[in-house]
């Protein structure tokens, strides 16, 4: 049974990711130097690089201050194993984006972080 919740736990943690940078839409209104440092995020965040994702979502955050890529940055927290610094980031970016469209599965989100933790990856065996 906590095999299954570990299980359901994983596809509402993918589900919740695939909207990473959704908040941002995007970032065609970003300026040429932000957009590309947050296109870099992204690309980085896809291909599992979220160190470096974490960088470019930062230096996007730093020049504009676009309270949106606080997701991002919470999203790169927490695939980086850092509950705390996610919730974090997730709380002031429901303080800053007062009318978010995903607040309630961000509430969901931090309430699952502080009760839970960040899920164990599954084990898996090689072929």
């Amino acid at each position: 049974m906590a095999k299954f919740f570990r299980c359901m736990g994983c596809v509402a943690t993918a589900l919740f990711f695939s909207s990473v940078a959704a908040a941002q839409e995007n970032g065609s209104d970003l300026p040429p130097d932000v957009k590309e440092k947050y296109d870099a995020g992204k690309a980085h965040f896809a291909a599992g690089e979220y160190e470096e994702a974490m960088t470019s979502f930062t230096a996007a955050y730093n020049l504009t201050g676009e309270p949106n890529l606080l997701f991002n940055l919470a999203a790169c927290a927490e695939r980086l194993g850092d509950a705390e610094r996610a919730i974090a980031y997730y709380q002031v970016y429901l303080e800053e984006v007062k009318d978010a469209e995903d607040a309630d599965a961000v509430r969901e989100r931090v309430t699952l972080l502080q009760t839970e933790g960040i899920p164990a990856p599954e084990e898996t065996t090689p072929p």
